[in-house]
C-alpha cells in the first residue's frame, strides 16, 4: 500500500504531510492491522444470554487452528453453554446455526474440521426449533429435574 505524503483538503488543494500527521496515520494503519488479527466470536439470540457476553475474541487455540478447536476453547471458557452445542458424544449437534464469516462450516468438506484463520469472524445463533417444546428448554441441563 503507497502513502502519499500530500494530502487533499476540503477545497481541493495539496499540502504536505507533517511529520505528526504521517505519525498518526501510521498508527492508526498499524492498530487497525492489530484489531483484525483477532479471531471474535459473536453470540446472538439466546446464545447470547447462555454466554453472558456479545463478543469473545480468541487469540489462542491451544494449537488447534480448526473450527473444532475454537468450540474447545468456547467450552472451556463457557461450560454452560456445552448441552446447548454438543451431544453426548460431543459432536456438534444439528440444528445449532454456526457461521464463519457469513459461511455454513457443515458445506464444508471438512465440516468442524475447517482451517480457521487468526481474522475468522463466527456468528453462533440459538438452536432453531418448532413446535411444542422449545429446543433449547429441552437443552436446559435442569429440564429432566423438572418434570
Amino acid at each position: 500500500m503507497l502513502i502519499s505524503p500530500f494530502a487533499v483538503d476540503a477545497c481541493g488543494r495539496r499540502e504536505l504531510f507533517n511529520a505528526r500527521d504521517l505519525t498518526k496515520v501510521i498508527l492508526h494503519l498499524v492498530y487497525f492491522y492489530l484489531e483484525r488479527e483477532k479471531m471474535q466470536v459473536r453470540f446472538y439470540a439466546n446464545m447470547q444470554t447462555i454466554a453472558g457476553q456479545e463478543v469473545f475474541e480468541v487469540t489462542d487455540l491451544n494449537g488447534d487452528k480448526t473450527l473444532r478447536g475454537l468450540l474447545n476453547v468456547l467450552i472451556d471458557h463457557f461450560p454452560n453453554v456445552q448441552p446447548y452445542l454438543f451431544n453426548s458424544k460431543n459432536d456438534l449437534l444439528p440444528d445449532v446455526p454456526i457461521f464463519v464469516n457469513g459461511r455454513n462450516p457443515r458445506l464444508d468438506k471438512l465440516g468442524v474440521d475447517m482451517p480457521l484463520r487468526s481474522d475468522d469472524i463466527i456468528s453462533m445463533f440459538s438452536p432453531i426449533s418448532s413446535g411444542k417444546m422449545n429446543v433449547e428448554v429441552m437443552r436446559d441441563p435442569t429440564f429432566n429435574e423438572r418434570k
